[in-house]
């Protein structure tokens, strides 16, 4: 789709089996869909073979909340050979969200592509929202907090991971720590390219 007015483009991934649904991560009675693993791993690399196939050159790839959180990992091992995401930085943000959704705990297995080692998908061999931001964390370069307040446990990984870290604004038209985070990562993109 396309919005005129601000000349912006906009794609949309769609598969009935995960996304013809009325509610987003339970059912109506609040019980998790059990393929939120399979559809969160059909999100993230249908993403990136998009970007691939349109031939797009990414220089950042912002990232937000459990659902996106297989990207980071994706780029810097399935993609990491591709000369399309050579010098892609990757943002994550992480919410204080759905921390009750239930994830399928063979999501690390099933998460293994061409690229990425049991290794790799280790944190979350006991798969939950919150292993899944770890695993996001581990592999993004730079972590926003979405939310004013984070698990303990989540802020301390953050913290232990000595990740470029933008806390949570509350002013809504602040833009310009964001601005900030880009321009310091696309310099540092340039330094090693």
């Amino acid at each position: 789709a396309s919005i005129p007015q601000i000349r912006i483009q906009v794609y949309f991934i769609d598969n009935e089996e995960y996304f013809k649904r009325k509610q987003v991560f339970t059912d109506e009675a609040g019980k998790p869909f059990k393929d939120n693993d399979e559809r969160s791993m059909f999100f993230c690399r249908g993403v990136l073979e998009t970007v691939k196939k349109l031939g797009w050159i990414p220089d950042i790839v912002h990232c937000h909340g459990w659902m996106s959180a297989l990207v980071p990992m994706y780029l810097k091992k399935a993609f990491a050979e591709d000369p399309i995401f050579d010098n892609t930085k990757v943002v994550y943000s992480i919410y204080n969200q759905e921390s009750n959704i239930e994830i399928d705990n063979d999501m690390a297995r099933k998460s293994l592509i061409t690229g990425v080692s049991e290794e790799d998908v280790k944190l979350i061999n006991i798969a939950s929202v919150d292993s899944l931001h770890k695993l996001a964390i581990k592999h993004a370069d730079a972590v926003i907090m979405g939310s004013e307040k984070i698990s303990d446990d989540l802020n301390k990984f953050i913290i232990d991971s000595g990740k470029y870290l933008l806390n949570h604004h509350d002013n809504e038209g602040c833009i310009e720590p964001y601005n900030n985070l880009y321009d310091e990562l696309l310099e540092e993109a340039e330094v090693y390219s």
